[in-house]
């Protein structure tokens, strides 16, 4: 199963749609179906999905630390 369809069906579970993506991407529901369609790509689209579907995201590490990747991240990137 690809990224993309993983997040469709997470979208599915937590009863996002579309118009809810493309509020969260701040694109129109045109670019926000694209970009589904093509494929997520960007890092800060992964976590604005996730973000709007309530979901998690982390990274463990070899050693067991987990890093979690918030919208937080990309609004501290913003500001920088």
């Amino acid at each position: 199963m690809s990224v993309t369809d993983k997040l469709r069906a997470l979208m599915e579970l937590s009863g996002v749609k579309g118009v809810d993506l493309s509020e969260a991407l701040g694109v129109s529901y045109n670019s926000a179906s694209n970009r589904m369609y093509k494929g997520v790509k960007r890092i800060d689209d992964l976590i604005k999905i996730c973000d709007k579907c309530e979901a998690k995201i982390s990274i463990t590490a070899k050693d067991g630390t987990v890093i979690r990747l918030t919208i937080d991240d990309i609004e501290k990137t913003k500001s920088k």
